[in-house]
């Protein structure tokens, strides 16, 4: 029986005699984990990275305050005989063209004015 074994054996038979105490650690120590990952936090911003100020930041900033703002609204429509129908589509139009007229409302996007883009040989349709 070589070294290796016989300390292998050894802590098998430590871990055997105690192993309601064992049990008992570490069931203890993946308590204490899973109340200290409770308090885990990811940070995915774009801001970690810099320094507050900086150049990238405010140009960031001003990018999103004029582009990418989160203050979106979806408005849904169903029509019993479906949505491609002529009275569906008029419902549309006219939800579309009083939603344009609201104030504060930068931009309307629906079935009535999506711009369909296609490519026939050299020539962008749109």
């Amino acid at each position: 029986m070589s070294y290796q074994n016989t300390k292998i054996e050894q802590y098998a038979e430590w871990i055997f005699k105690r192993r309601w105490y064992v049990i008992f650690v570490t069931l203890l120590i993946i308590l204490l984990l899973g109340l200290a990952a409770l308090n885990l936090r990811l940070n995915t911003s774009l801001r970690i990275w810099f320094e507050e100020g900086s150049q990238e930041v405010v140009q960031y900033d001003n990018f999103r305050s004029r582009f990418a703002q989160d203050n979106n609204i979806i408005v849904v429509f169903k029509d019993e005989r479906g949505i491609f129908n002529p009275n569906a589509i008029a419902v549309i139009e006219r939800l579309t063209r009083k939603f344009w007229a609201t104030k504060y409302i930068s931009r309307v996007d629906s079935l009535t004015n999506y711009a369909h883009t296609y490519v026939e040989k050299d020539l962008l349709e749109i």
